[in-house]
């Protein structure tokens, strides 16, 4: 039940295609930018470490979801 590579190589394969790509991704990330160095200028230090926290918080759970895919032959924490 857990272990479909076949699932999981699907999976890979819609992640990668720049198909899903889409244009409004970039005026969003103009405003994040924004954001952030609007943060600065102000000196706001919690807000800014609160906003990389959250990132960090992403990163290490696609960490984890990669030692997965490596080490239990294709099973990944989200299939």
């Amino acid at each position: 039940m857990l272990n479909q590579p076949e699932l999981t190589q699907q999976a890979l394969d819609i992640l990668r295609s720049v198909d899903n790509f889409q244009w409004y991704f970039i005026p969003l990330l103009a405003f994040v930018v924004y954001v952030y160095f609007t943060e600065v200028a102000k000196k706001n230090w919690r807000g800014i470490a609160a906003g990389l926290s959250l990132y960090m918080v992403h990163w290490f759970y696609e960490i984890i979801n990669a030692l997965m895919l490596i080490l239990f032959a294709g099973i990944l924490r989200w299939i």
